[in-house]
């Protein structure tokens, strides 16, 4: 066992025994700029008034507005490494990327209410030249839990390849055809405190990580599904999501989102028809 595996297991132990608590309130300015996006991205059909500001409730997909990391301390990439793995105080690694997580819904906050996120790591793997690192976040508001959501990120120095296989889809129910611009990508980082560098520098992305342009946040990804999903099924009632980040979406990528329907639950994708890739999928139930 070399040095840096046992200094990354000592990190990892001493990761696990923190928590960190990151107190908001649900702005609805900040969900309003939101929809404003979003509103941008989608045809007319599936837009959204603005929020009030009467007892509405936060919806489903916009919470990662609200709660997010300090940003004191920046990793090479741009990114905060308040739980990036460490040796001797430097990052071990110099990539890192969302893989997947999932969300379990309880109660939807109310706009302008106080939210409390409590976050601690629950995982830590190594697996070959990598660290998984899984992250547990609990929301409560001042009597209740609203939701829980897992992320998982991977840390690594290998840089990006494309993967060549070709994807197969399913026969969707419904889908839509969308196109993000640059203008887009950069304000989802605005708007949730997002300083990694992949989703604004096209010039680190192809010089230090070997991507091709910027590429789309995950979480943005996420709340694109959502949003869509929640306007093709207003009845029914989200209780989790689960989703698998596949492959990098770059800038100028038209997209297609899809949703196939089973038994109490949809598979949502997001997919690249004419270069055969899958960029994001989960599981809504």
């Amino acid at each position: 066992m070399g040095l840096s595996k046992i200094s990354l297991d000592q990190w990892s132990r001493y990761i696990k025994l923190k928590t960190w608590i990151f107190e908001d309130t649900c702005s609805t300015i900040a969900s309003n700029n939101l929809l404003l996006l979003l509103n941008d991205i989608f045809p007319k059909k599936f837009q959204s008034k603005k929020l009030g500001f009467d007892k509405s409730h936060l919806p489903i997909g916009f919470h990662f507005l609200y709660n997010n990391q300090p940003n004191v301390t920046l990793g090479s990439d741009g990114y905060d490494n308040y739980q990036a793995p460490m040796i001797e105080n430097k990052q071990a690694y110099r990539r890192r990327m969302w893989v997947k997580g999932n969300i379990e819904f309880y109660r939807s906050p109310l706009l302008n209410e106080y939210l409390k996120c409590t976050e601690h790591v629950h995982t830590v793997k190594t697996l070959g030249n990598a660290t998984f690192v899984n992250i547990n976040r609990e929301f409560n508001n001042a009597q209740s839990l609203n939701f829980v959501e897992n992320r998982t990120l991977i840390y690594k120095n290998d840089l990006y390849h494309p993967v060549t296989n070709q994807a197969s889809f399913p026969k969707f129910n419904d889908t839509l055809n969308i196109q993000l611009s640059y203008n887009d990508i950069i304000r989802y980082s605005y708007l949730t405190y997002n300083c990694h560098k992949i989703h604004y520098d096209g010039n680190y992305c192809r010089e230090k990580e070997n991507l091709p342009d910027i590429i789309v946040q995950g979480p943005f990804m996420v709340t694109l599904l959502l949003y869509w999903f929640q306007k093709l099924h207003p009845d029914f009632m989200i209780k989790k999501f689960t989703y698998k980040n596949i492959e990098p979406w770059l800038l100028n990528d038209r997209v297609t989102l899809g949703c196939v329907e089973g038994e109490g639950s949809y598979k949502l994708q997001i997919i690249n028809e004419g270069k055969g890739k899958v960029y994001m999928e989960g599981i809504i139930k």
